[in-house]
């Protein structure tokens, strides 16, 4: 399939094989149980969709895959796989990879441990095609001798924990590339490829605890014990204004002072001051003092 997903000869795609045998199946089903059929019809999707799992329960290798989705299974162990009829190579000179994907001490810290599930990515750097790349599932720590056609290709593992394979959307945690470059001719002994698994992120290191610091001033350059605001007004570096902050803190409002109020006699009433009387009382003062 090329980027605008039309197909690149007459040769029917994955897509279409796919989908003629669905119509095939959902037809058979409706013609031999009748309305029930579409559950049958359900069943055998959900085990189609499934036939190409590169891993088991418990992350088993089980087959080896090209984009196009042909497989084949890994009846004799995935430890030696031809991959030729995958990839399309029959004809020309063929070579062995012996691919060995490791641990390094970081994917070690994450969690990954020798004998997890590991995809191997087969890729070739000279041919654009559905037919030039290759999927081999195996097991981390141990070597997957794979026959391939005499090519230049590039070699991807990406490993996960066998916990998290099927449970997580992403379970992807180390990856390690590599690079093959082919001969030509047939190869009598396999091309060893090593490929360490270093972490798809980076693995974050302990860090220690922030302690609490005590505060400097911004005057002196001191540590400040107790309240900083003491101590910026008390800094002698800050005279001036720790003499305003000090009066300010001796600032005190002048008392008011204390209005004696006297009972009059005349006018009856409690007053501190000669405007205050009513004025029949001032005038009979006003005479009094005649």
């Amino acid at each position: 399939m090329t980027q605008d997903n039309r197909p690149q000869s007459w040769r029917p795609t994955a897509a279409e094989r796919s989908a003629w045998t669905r119509d095939a199946f959902r037809a058979a089903a409706g013609l031999i149980v009748g309305p029930g059929g579409f559950f049958l019809y359900l069943a055998g999707e959900y085990f189609y969709d499934r036939r190409h799992l590169l891993f088991g329960t418990g992350g088993t290798p089980q087959r080896a895959m090209n984009p196009e989705g042909e497989s084949i299974a890994l009846r004799g162990g995935f430890a030696n796989l031809d991959a030729v009829p995958l990839l399309g190579g029959r004809g020309q000179g063929t070579q062995v990879l012996s691919i060995t994907p490791s641990l390094t001490p970081s994917t070690r810290a994450m969690g990954l441990r020798d004998g997890d599930p590991v995809s191997l990515a087969l890729s070739s750097r000279t041919v654009s095609s559905t037919r030039s790349g290759l999927i081999v599932p195996g097991r981390i720590g141990t070597t997957t001798r794979v026959t391939v056609p005499s090519d230049d290709y590039s070699v991807a593992a990406l490993g996960t924990r066998a916990s998290a394979l099927f449970t997580s959307k992403d379970p992807v945690i180390g990856t390690g590339t590599g690079t093959v470059i082919g001969s030509g001719v047939v190869v009598p002994g396999a091309r060893q490829v090593n490929l360490p698994l270093a972490g798809r992120t980076p693995f974050p290191s302990p860090q220690r605890p922030d302690t609490l610091v005590a505060p400097r001033c911004p005057w002196c350059g001191e540590r400040v014990t107790g309240s900083a605001f003491v101590a910026m007004a008390d800094c002698p570096n800050r005279a001036g204004t720790a003499q305003a902050l000090r009066a300010l803190n001796v600032y005190r409002p002048p008392a008011v002072a204390t209005v004696t109020r006297r009972y009059c006699s005349v006018c009856h009433r409690y007053t501190s001051k000669p405007e205050d009387h009513s004025l029949w009382c001032r005038f009979m003062t006003f005479i009094g003092d005649l």
